[in-house]
């Protein structure tokens, strides 16, 4: 988008909170300053609200273009029309009817975009958004405690997402996350972000509240390069009601991706509940 930008001749600001691992958030400035954007970072304490807040007045100054991804309807559309039909597409492939999906809310688009484009193909299935236990922001409505599930429950309920259209909400912990991160990563070489676990999991508990040969589907947002400066390669102690302890991983199979080349479908097991991951 910075570059984007810089060929249109625009202003070229762009707008960060700190809140990844000191190394991975230098690396990510580093890259937008190559692709030509002038950032504005403001301090940690102010939140994303205080974010959203000096991105809307630099946009009153200076009359650039806002993206309001937290707003923006287009930002559903984008999944509605790209992730969910790319996912309709592998569930077909595969011979797979889902029963649920699972999805942790940044901004809101993918679980509200994805959930559009599953109803109408599957309409039966059921639509989770997914937030941390420990600041369940969903549930209340405002910032509650603190998480390490960057890229999620961003203090405030998204204007995008509507929770009357959605499921019940799933919480998971972030060192479960981080746990079973660490397991997929070691064990089936699948370097995925802590969000993206925190999926995989949020998944595992619907699955096992349907209960055996049920499929769950989730994504998985990004990998793990921004996260190498966190706790993510960090020792995480497990705690109990943890599920990442008790998972078996049993495998990796692969599916064509809609138009392109193949990409990575995840299945694990725990217990004698089946999850079916199929992946951007």
């Amino acid at each position: 988008m910075a570059w984007h930008r810089k060929m249109k001749s625009d202003s070229r600001k762009t707008h960060q909170q700190r809140r990844v691992g000191v190394q991975s958030f230098e690396r990510g400035l580093a890259l937008l300053r190559a692709f030509g954007a002038e950032l504005v970072l403001t301090p940690g304490p102010v939140g994303m609200r205080g974010a959203v807040a000096r991105a809307e007045a630099i946009g009153a100054e200076e009359g650039a273009v806002l993206v309001r991804q937290f707003a923006n309807e287009a930002n559903v559309r984008a999944h509605a029309e790209g992730t969910g039909p790319e996912l309709v597409q592998q569930l077909y492939g595969a011979g797979v009817e889902p029963q649920a999906f699972v999805a942790g809310v940044g901004t809101g688009g993918t679980v509200m975009g994805v959930g559009q484009c599953l109803r109408a193909h599957f309409p039966w299935i059921s639509i989770h958004p997914l937030e941390p236990a420990d600041s369940p922001t969903l549930r209340t409505g405002r910032k509650v405690g603190r998480h390490r599930i960057q890229g999620i429950s961003d203090e405030f309920v998204p204007p995008i997402v509507h929770l009357s259209e959605l499921d019940a909400v799933v919480d998971v912990r972030d060192g479960d996350a981080i746990l079973a991160a660490q397991r997929l990563a070691a064990e089936l070489g699948l370097g995925v972000g802590i969000s993206s676990v925190a999926n995989l999991l949020g998944a595992l508990q619907v699955g096992r509240a349907l209960g055996p040969g049920s499929a769950v589907v989730t994504v998985f947002p990004d990998s793990n390069k921004k996260y190498l400066s966190t706790d993510l390669l960090q020792a995480e102690p497990a705690i109990a009601g943890d599920l990442a302890p008790s998972v078996r991983f049993a495998g990796v199979r692969v599916h064509q991706r809609a138009g392109r080349s193949t990409a990575p479908v995840a299945y694990g097991l725990a217990e004698e509940d089946a999850l079916q991951r199929s992946a951007r």
